[in-house]
């Protein structure tokens, strides 16, 4: 049996994702893989059992951060994830949205809405030190994050992140919905911009990328609130009614402040939350939401995190189980 990391998408494994694929790799290798990667495949403290080889079609091979359109065959696709730096996904499909369970979604049965002691204290923790996604320290500034200035009380929150899909246009969905919530609603409405989408990765400003968002934004103004930087959703979320969110967004914070979720995409959450298909389902999710279920929300986060994500040798053990 043979294992072969490819650099088809990712020709280094810094540190950010070095971990991660050590952890795959030795665990591969103690199951008996021959454990090869592509020549230029750079690989930060690799470890011993790698070698660098050529692949064939039968192999296990494993893909970073793409989905299984974009790969020449199919393999296992390693992509990182929240809710803290060390966490990541290994699918059959792709990285997020694009995960199994997006297309599979898992029954209920399967959610635990039993309290779990040492789970909520976990979330507590990465609440208290405003912990998110991302692993680099540049824009993960935890209590470092600055404050959401003129943040309004009870409003109604829409998360924005990078516009990539060419299924659809990501901008002009994001105006469908702002218009219909200003013509409809006298909710006040913030804007959260992902912090990857409008900052480099040292966390400041890519003027560049904010020229390209200055149209939609400056259709804000006096109408709505809006952050581009690296203000924090945990002190954001607190005073939120109801979050809105499309299938790009992997934020996990929205669950664990139990906010109500609407998606009009398909993330792999959207069974678990309220899924709208066109915008003339927005305004009655809104102002009428008795579909919210708080528990199911929170087991689903619970699910996801620690039977899903692996984040050490005994998690990455337990999903090869499930995926080889």
């Amino acid at each position: 049996m043979k294992a072969h990391f490819s650099s088809h998408t990712k020709s280094s494994y810094d540190r950010a994702w070095a971990p991660a694929m050590s952890l795959i790799a030795n665990e591969l290798h103690s199951r008996g893989y021959s454990v090869s990667k592509d020549p230029d495949l750079l690989w930060l403290d690799e470890p011993d059992c790698i070698t660098s080889d050529s692949y064939e079609e039968d192999d296990l091979i494993i893909y970073t951060d793409c989905d299984s359109r974009l790969t020449p065959f199919k393999g296992l696709y390693v992509s990182l994830q929240g809710p803290e730096s060390g966490y990541f996904a290994i699918d059959r499909v792709g990285k997020w949205p694009y995960l199994e369970q997006t297309y599979n979604t898992i029954p209920c049965s399967l959610l635990n809405t039993d309290s779990d002691f040492y789970f909520n204290e976990f979330i507590t923790l990465l609440k208290e030190n405003k912990t998110n996604k991302y692993h680099n320290n540049s824009l993960n500034p935890g209590k470092d994050s600055p404050e959401p200035k003129d943040l309004p009380d009870n409003h109604i929150l829409v998360l924005v992140s990078s516009f990539d899909d060419k299924w659809r246009d990501g901008w002009q969905r994001l105006g469908v919905v702002l218009n219909t919530l200003l013509n409809e609603l006298t909710d006040p409405i913030v804007i959260k911009f992902d912090p990857a989408f409008l900052l480099t990765p040292s966390g400041n400003t890519d003027e560049s990328r904010l020229e390209g968002a200055k149209d939609i934004m400056g259709s804000m103004e006096g109408n709505v609130t809006y952050y581009t930087g690296l203000e924090s959703l945990h002190d954001i979320l607190p005073k939120t009614k109801v979050c809105i969110i499309d299938e790009a967004i992997n934020d996990l914070e929205p669950f664990m402040y139990n906010v109500p979720i609407i998606t009009h995409g398909a993330p792999p959450y959207r069974k678990f939350v309220k899924q709208i298909y066109h915008e003339h389902e927005l305004i009655p999710a809104i102002k009428d939401m008795s579909w919210f279920d708080h528990g199911i929300q929170y087991a689903w986060l619970k699910w996801f995190v620690m039977h899903y994500l692996c984040w050490d040798k005994k998690s990455v053990s337990v999903r090869l189980d499930d995926l080889l």
